[in-house]
């Protein structure tokens, strides 16, 4: 950046080091929204889903009590389970693809 006033053109480091400044606070705090707007959207996607999970794992199985088997209830419920499963993997992929992005932009290695 140059210096405006007496040294009008002349290349000033100082004016420079504000501008880089600037410019990351800038970035940083883009980055760290949209950081926060991926996890935003991802509660939007799938806690809905996991709050019907849990609602609907109060649906009892009476078929160990009974000895009457309940394969249908019980395959759904695995399905759930292994459609809850995936989701949770996808959630822990996304936050640890975030938090990588967050250590390579901080400049940080752990």
């Amino acid at each position: 950046m140059v210096a405006l006033g007496p040294n009008v053109g002349q290349y000033d480091p100082v004016q420079d080091e504000m501008d880089a400044r600037a410019k990351f606070v800038f970035w940083q705090e883009t980055y760290y929204t949209a950081a926060d707007q991926a996890v935003i959207s991802f509660k939007q996607k799938y806690m809905p889903d996991c709050e019907d999970f849990l609602r609907d794992r109060k649906i009892e199985d009476h078929s160990s009590v009974s000895g009457v088997g309940n394969d249908a209830q019980v395959e759904e419920l695995k399905a759930q389970v292994a459609d809850m499963n995936n989701k949770m993997e996808d959630m822990m992929t996304m936050m640890k693809q975030i938090l990588q992005e967050r250590r390579i932009s901080d400049g940080s290695t752990n």
